[in-house]
């Protein structure tokens, strides 16, 4: 009896690694997925990253207004707004999303974010995805520039995504 209360507190501790899969898994069938950036989900390469990314399109934002009829309800600003094409993206860190989204700009076969400031300096970083629409394959790039826009280096990242199916939840 005593061998089985000192192991308990160690059983406890031996918890089943998750995979970003299933993590995005929980939230999915849970519906706490963000449903601003949900069209699809996309997994890092090799199962030791927990972490995963969803998106949209603005173009299917866009479609889906137009077709219910609330896009002419816009201002003329909004609707310009709307008629740029971007990536809207929503990390996830486990199953914890990140505070904010990521609205990235198309540029050639690629999607860029705004310039993220890092420090005081004025050091900054830049994103850049590009998905293999027939694939779906996408490599994530991280660059990161002095303030004088040189160069400091890149960090790359490769997966895979898929249409995120509807929750029945």
């Amino acid at each position: 009896m005593l061998a089985l209360l000192l192991s308990a507190p160690l059983a406890l501790c031996q918890t089943a690694t998750m995979s970003a899969r299933d993590y995005y898994n929980v939230l999915h069938e849970a519906g706490d997925l963000d449903r601003t950036a949900d069209e699809y989900v996309c997994f890092y390469k090799g199962e030791s990253n927990p972490d995963f990314f969803t998106f949209i399109l603005s173009k299917l934002i866009r479609e889906s207004m137009k077709a219910g009829g609330t896009f002419s309800k816009l201002t003329k600003a909004q609707q310009d707004a709307m008629k740029k094409d971007s990536l809207i993206e929503r990390g996830y860190a486990k199953d914890i999303p990140f505070p904010d989204l990521q609205v990235m700009s198309k540029h050639g076969d690629s999607w860029v974010s705004d310039d993220r400031k890092l420090d005081k300096d004025g050091n900054f970083l830049r994103e850049k995805l590009t998905v293999d629409w027939q694939t779906l394959r996408f490599k994530r790039s991280i660059k990161t520039y002095r303030a004088d826009s040189t160069l400091i280096g890149e960090v790359r990242n490769f997966g895979k995504c898929e249409v995120i199916l509807p929750s029945y939840h």
